[in-house]
């Protein structure tokens, strides 16, 4: 269909006119999406089950006393922020930016080592931020050095908290890539406490060596407001924060149901109450990030659960900032002890190990190249990419565009922020470097399914497409590209669109929801 230019100005015109009388839609409201554990407390048929720590009373104790004795965590922030007597957050952080980990893989199974692999997210992402390396590390490290098969009743799969995490890594003094030799998740089917793999099975020639470790408890006994604030602190300055949670017997019930039934967008609240030891266990997480700009502010938590079947993409869950930080307990042995915990490991790594070297074989140049299995998908996008470099390397250095490095021979990355990366290899040997022209990755906005348009006939256009895969669908009524047919589509069928369509795919003016604004941004980009 083809429009003359009056009649293209008269629908520009009208459509300006109606932008400027019709009142924007409000934002929808956050808390329809909080979930309360009484609602979902009864168990589910088909919902499975997951592990949660049986903590001990001694376990218990010894960790109270550690977060009493131990220095605040705030002591790890440089001495200008500590100071800082009214600490004004940033509104916004995510720090799953810097952590090249494989959601489905982080499921920890019928073993209760959460807290393991809440500690070893955080070295990760700590490595991430202060070293740009954002290569995924081992859990079964941890679970195979700290028992081993042994005949101590006591081992990761048990239950534990981050200061064991901490004392325990001192002790090992290195962390070691997923990639390495038998490094893999093992006691994903353990029965007891004991790790299945020993320790031995596990190649440690490649390392990334721990300059120093330690742990620090977060003041969450003041005052709620303050517990948010010293929280935040943590999380704008780069450092996860861990969340050791008891659950009374129904609350577990719900978290589990809620894990299986509902997607990230949906919020948990627990319910704040006295849980008793003979009825409750623990579980640890770690807050990874927060949001404040919405309706009920909330923070950002990994658990180590899988993604529910793919309804979590990330493996994550929302809570609400506003619970009971001081006044909700558990009573375990007869003592009360604070309902949530916060904490925080802080790592520092020396420089990582040589790779081993081959002899080279002179008549073969030094060539960097690699292939990738990937080079374009929706976040979040997990590229693997493997080194065919030649010339026996000795060292391999990437460059994956958005700020993030490795060195190991064949790394896995993730890419969390739309966009156009520009990866590069260079491998070295002695003097010699070599490297590759850059390989695009195209990072896209996590795409819903779209509908077609209806018709002045009864029928139905084609489907929108995004032609410029931008994420936005710009071609309205589906031909293909985008022309003023398409805000004049928008503007007859906005009722429609509110209704049917996803509002990020079709929020061209950025306002957060589908309106009249979004005709004219439309109209403007033709």
């Amino acid at each position: 269909m083809k429009y003359n230019g009056k009649v293209l100005l008269l629908i520009g015109v009208e459509i300006l006119l109606v932008s400027f009388l019709i009142i924007g839609q409000s934002v929808g409201d956050d808390s329809q999406l909080l979930i309360p554990y009484e609602d979902i407390a009864k168990p589910i048929p088909g919902v499975p089950i997951h592990p949660i720590m049986d903590i001990s009373v001694k376990q218990a104790e010894e960790h109270h006393k550690k977060m009493v004795e131990s220095p605040h965590a705030h002591t790890f922030l440089p001495a200008s922020i500590q100071m800082i007597p009214e600490y004004k957050p940033k509104g916004s952080v995510n720090l799953l930016q810097y952590y090249a980990y494989n959601p489905e893989e982080r499921d920890q199974g019928t073993c209760g080592n959460c807290w393991v692999w809440s500690g070893t997210a955080s070295a990760a992402i700590q490595h991430g931020i202060k070293n740009s390396i954002t290569d995924d590390l081992s859990v079964q490290l941890f679970n195979s050095y700290y028992q081993s098969g042994g005949t101590d009743t006591v081992g990761a799969c048990c239950g534990g908290f981050m200061d064991v995490f901490a004392d325990v890594y001192e002790k090992i003094g290195y962390f070691i890539p997923l990639t390495n030799k038998g490094a893999e998740y093992y006691d994903r089917n353990a029965t007891t406490c004991k790790s299945q793999k020993q320790l031995n099975e596990i190649d440690t020639n490649f390392s990334y060596p721990i300059k120093s470790i330690n742990y620090g408890a977060i003041d969450t006994t003041s005052s709620n407001s303050d517990a948010i604030i010293n929280i935040k602190r943590m999380l704008d300055s780069g450092y996860p924060v861990d969340i050791a949670a008891y659950f009374t017997s129904e609350e577990y019930t719900a978290f589990n149901n809620f894990w299986s039934l509902y997607t990230e967008d949906y919020l948990f609240q627990w319910g704040g109450v006295e849980a008793n030891r003979t009825n409750s266990g623990g579980h640890e997480m770690l807050i990874i990030g927060y949001e404040d700009d919405t309706v009920l502010p909330y923070w950002e938590i990994l658990n180590s659960w899988g993604t529910a079947d793919g309804n979590r993409t990330r493996g994550t869950f929302r809570m609400p900032q506003n619970i009971d930080y001081v006044n909700s307990y558990v009573n375990i042995g007869g003592e009360r002890y604070a309902q949530f915990t916060f904490d925080v490991v802080d790592v520092e790594f020396e420089n990582y190990s040589p790779v081993p070297t081959q002899t080279p074989d002179p008549s073969v140049p030094l060539t960097a190249s690699f292939s990738l299995d990937k080079s374009s998908g929706v976040i979040p996008l997990f590229v693997n990419f493997t080194s065919s470099s030649t010339g026996a390397p000795e060292h391999w250095n990437w460059d994956f565009g958005d700020n993030s490095y490795s060195t190991l021979k064949n790394p896995r990355h993730l890419y969390m922020v739309p966009g156009n990366y520009n990866v590069t290899l260079s491998v070295t040997r002695g003097g010699l470097t070599s490297v590759t022209m850059p390989v695009t990755i195209h990072v896209k906005p996590p795409y819903q399914p779209v509908k077609a348009f209806p018709d002045e006939k009864g029928g139905s256009y084609p489907v929108p497409t995004d032609d410029d895969d931008d994420g936005l669908f710009e071609d309205i009524n589906g031909n293909g590209w985008l022309e003023y047919g398409d805000p004049k589509l928008l503007f007859e069928q906005i009722s429609y669109a509110i209704n049917s369509e996803p509002v990020t795919q079709f929020d061209f003016d950025g306002s957060g929801f589908i309106g009249y604004g979004d005709v004219v941004k439309l109209y403007q980009m033709v």
